[in-house]
Formats: C-alpha cells, structure tokens, sequence
C-alpha cells in the first residue's frame, strides 16, 4: 500500500517532468525561506530548472552544514 510520502513524492515527479519539458524561461533569482526538508528540496529543484537560488535559515548551523 503506498504511503503518502511516496504518493506526494510520485506527484512532484510528474510536476518536475512537466516544468522540464516547457520551454525554459529566464533564469530567476529566487529565496527560500527555511533550510528544511521541504525548502531545501524546493530551492534544489528550482536550482536543478537553472534558477539562481539562496537558501536562508534562522538557525545558523543548517546553513554552515550546507557548506
């Protein structure tokens, strides 16, 4: 039986299969707010499509581990 981590991470596939497959736009320069699970999968998947992405966090030491 499937789990909704892996139903949510099958959707995000296909949305992430639909974004590369449009005509790629202007890179953007883009904030994160949160250096979690959820804002660092998103600002690596916006990196992935060619965007310039910075990632913050008000915990310094998430963002020194990055490093």
């Amino acid at each position: 039986r499937p789990t909704a981590r892996s139903a949510a991470a099958g959707w995000f596939a296909q949305g992430l299969a639909i974004l590369r497959s449009r005509e790629r736009v202007k890179p953007q320069r883009i904030a994160v707010f949160g250096a979690g699970y959820v804002g660092l999968v998103t600002g690596a998947c916006f990196a992935d499509l060619g965007h310039h992405v910075v990632v913050r966090d008000v915990i310094p030491e998430r963002i020194a581990a990055l490093r």
